[in-house]
């Protein structure tokens, strides 16, 4: 039996260092065989804004007005309210469930939240058309208990 297990592993070896030397020669012929991408540049285009956008409204952020970080809730539910750039795709996660919403014109958006007992990491990502991402994280706490 001992013998077996030993050619076994024996047989592994050397197999995996033929693999691993073809591996290594094919890797060695692959950049002679092709060509290497150049990085193409783009002519320049001079593009001026019209007077409706705003350069403030291209720039990706994400504030959270309600509820404040390391905030104490009495209420099971609570609604998270913000403000980004208009449209945007807004993700809210927290322990209890996940919210995909989109920003209004303004920018403003609003969701209502469930709370479990105890403290609630409440995750907040806004995204913009291009895929760029924003995230703040809070927590809230939610407790019954009279102080």
């Amino acid at each position: 039996m001992k013998k077996e297990i030993f050619l076994a592993i024996l047989i592994g070896i050397v197999f995996g260092l033929i693999v691993m030397f073809g591996w290594e020669v094919k890797k060695k012929h692959l950049p002679s065989s092709f060509p290497s991408p150049t990085p193409t540049i783009a002519p320049s285009l001079s593009v001026t804004p019209s007077s409706q956008e705003s350069t403030q409204e291209k720039t990706l952020f994400l504030s959270l007005d309600s509820p404040e970080d390391e905030s104490i809730s009495s209420q099971e539910k609570i609604t998270l309210k913000g403000k980004t750039i208009p449209l945007a795709t807004i993700i809210v996660i927290s322990e209890e469930e996940e919210n995909i919403l989109v920003a209004n014109e303004n920018g403003e958006f609003e969701s209502t939240i469930s709370l479990s007992p105890g403290p609630n990491e409440i995750e907040v990502s806004a995204y913009d058309e291009e895929g760029k991402v924003v995230k703040k994280t809070i927590t809230v706490t939610y407790s019954t208990a009279k102080f």
